[in-house]
């Protein structure tokens, strides 16, 4: 707060700007928080446009109602026949790597709200970046996945991520069910 009004996020902007310009990209996502008000002012000011807006949840795994979550998964009767969950821990599995790829697509199908983004192509050096950035960040990722037993293909993911310095937290990742497999209550 005490560098704020003095130009530097102007400065900043402009040094993004002509970079992003000169590699020929035509949009920036840029992430602010409502705690810090400034931040979604300054970026109406510079022009910017609320594309997609979130919000943060938090689940106290202690106060979780286990009689619902009973009930829930008693709602799935028959689902455990039919699917088969797994788990990965760091990486992904070379073995199933192209499936996994496949999975990703899914995220294209996430709510965008007023967000004009292409398609984005999920590739395997893609997937291998992002593990080798959340190794070296000191991410942990757990990944449990839900698998059709009679077909063999992959019907969704959740993913998981904590810092080992952090271990009382978990951050829910990428979810995503398969349009395929949608509305059996596998999420």
């Amino acid at each position: 707060p005490e560098y704020r009004q003095r130009g530097l996020a102007r400065q900043a902007l402009k040094l993004v700007f002509d970079q992003a310009t000169a590699r020929g990209k035509n949009s920036l996502l840029i992430r602010t928080y409502d705690r810090v008000p400034a931040g979604i002012l300054f970026l109406e000011r510079m022009g910017g446009k609320r594309g997609l807006e979130t919000h943060t949840n938090q689940l106290n795994l202690a106060e979780l109602d286990r009689q619902m979550l009973a009930e829930w998964l008693s709602l799935g009767t028959g689902l455990a026949e039919r699917f088969e969950l797994g788990w990965w821990g760091a990486s992904y599995p070379e073995s199933d790597i192209e499936a996994i790829v496949a999975l990703w697509d899914i995220e294209n199908d996430a709510p965008r709200d007023n967000l004009v983004i292409e398609r984005e192509i999920i590739t395997v050096d893609q997937i291998r970046e992002w593990e080798q950035f959340n190794q070296a960040r000191g991410n942990q990722r757990w990944s449990l996945y839900v698998k059709d037993r009679a077909s063999g293909r992959y019907a969704g993911i959740t993913e998981m991520f904590y810092q080992p310095n952090r271990l009382h937290i978990l951050n829910q990742g990428f979810t995503g069910v398969h349009p395929d497999f949608r509305g059996q209550g596998l999420g």
